[in-house]
């Protein structure tokens, strides 16, 4: 409520699921919140730097058109960085930074089932269409 993402009276109604697209954006915003933490908690644990060729990557990624996220991902270091990342958020739902950073873990997994439940008609659809 109080950054802005949603109204005093509308916050009830959204952790219930009755603003669907209230909810959605509230989810996805949240989501985006908790991977910067994550992202940020797998920085400080990695024992060397990250190389400054993937940190650029990094930032390229910020700007995410078909040119950039291109490069990032045939990127071998890029994707080692990646890897390593997936197997961080696995340790974390394992429980590895304790019960409450293993429940907002969950809480990602099922903000992004949801999201995958939500792209694959649309690519369904215009897989039917062409």
């Amino acid at each position: 409520m109080e950054p802005g993402i949603c109204a005093s009276n509308s916050i009830a109604q959204v952790i219930n699921g009755k603003h669907y697209n209230r909810a959605l954006r509230v989810h996805k915003i949240v989501l985006e919140a908790l991977e910067r933490i994550l992202f940020h908690l797998f920085e400080q644990q990695q024992e060397d730097p990250l190389p400054e060729e993937t940190m650029a990557l990094l930032s390229r990624t910020a700007d995410p058109s078909e040119k950039n996220l291109s490069s990032a991902l045939t990127d071998n270091g890029f994707k080692e960085l990646l890897q390593h990342y997936k197997e961080f958020k696995t340790e974390v739902l394992d429980g590895k930074l304790g019960e409450t950073a293993e429940f907002w873990m969950l809480y990602v997994e099922k903000v992004y089932l949801i999201l995958r439940f939500l792209r694959a008609p649309r690519k369904t659809i215009s897989a039917c269409i062409s």
